[in-house]
């Protein structure tokens, strides 16, 4: 499918609906009786789902319980959208003393989409975009871009894609990560290299291009992060996509960041249900 004929406004939709569909259920299972508690036990869950624990300088300061969620046709999730976010409201209330704690444990995604009510963020505008296309030196891929011009970020299971005002190249927002992944392993041949879908080997991603991607994500549980390598271009314009994180021991490579938000979207599917 051309990059150009995509409709990312209902393909984000549909996805959003059902997170948070999955979010509401999961708050309401615990009720808020003892909210003290029932943050202890939701964390905990998340906490075992994760895997990890990230250091409190990870998340910003807590803001206001915002919504995002577009879809005000759908009467029933948006009701149950509020009565969740009453229950954060309520929960922080309780624990606002301990902000240190709550800072560590309010990281997973499950509390990110309640916060947020939703998955996605305002529009990128024109400036914005033409800005991060200035500060890169090039273009952006035409499906990235569109993305964008949607929602400037998005809220995934394992990380939450930036802004255009955050995105930079890997080089400055995280020069150890290249220095740890980025040894030399030798040449790979095209033939093992151009390899997409489920036959592909995440241990056989280019060292040398790593130094050159750009880092589009920070991560919300274990550590995982999303990169545009503009050292592997197609025709249509398209941009390689990297999904690399410690479970893969490499990088998941597309052939176009919408190729990459599909298999996404699939995957965080799997883990709700």
């Amino acid at each position: 499918m051309n990059s150009s004929e995509f409709k990312w406004s209902e393909f984000l939709d549909r996805w959003e609906r059902r997170a948070l569909r999955w979010a509401c259920s999961e708050i309401e299972t615990y009720g808020i009786a003892d909210p003290r508690q029932r943050l202890d036990v939701v964390l905990r869950d998340e906490a075992a789902r994760l895997g990890v624990r990230l250091p409190p300088e990870t998340f910003r300061p807590l803001g206001p319980v915002g919504s995002t969620f577009q879809g005000a046709e759908d009467a029933e999730l948006r009701a149950r959208l509020s009565r969740a976010q009453d229950m954060v409201r309520e929960i922080e209330r309780v624990l606002e003393h301990e902000q240190r704690p709550l800072r560590e444990r309010l990281g997973g995604y499950l509390w990110a989409v309640l916060r947020n009510g939703g998955l996605r963020f305002a529009p990128a505008t024109e400036d914005a975009l033409q800005t991060l296309e200035s500060r890169l030196g090039r273009a952006l891929p035409p499906s990235y871009r569109q993305f964008l011009r949607v929602s400037n970020g998005w809220l995934t299971f394992w990380a939450r894609l930036l802004p255009a005002s955050e995105v930079a190249p890997l080089a400055s927002r995280d020069p150890e990560l290249i220095a740890e992944w980025g040894e030399d392993v030798g040449e790979i041949a095209d033939e093992e290299y151009d390899v997409y879908g489920s036959e592909q080997n995440a241990a056989l991603y280019r060292r040398e291009y790593l130094a050159h991607t750009i880092e589009i994500s920070e991560p919300i549980g274990s550590w995982c992060t999303y990169l545009l390598c503009p050292c592997r271009t197609f025709p249509d314009g398209e941009w390689e996509t990297w999904r690399m994180s410690v479970a893969l021991a490499g990088a998941q490579r597309f052939r176009s960041f919408r190729d990459f938000m599909h298999d996404l979207e699939q995957r965080e599917l799997t883990e709700l249900t």
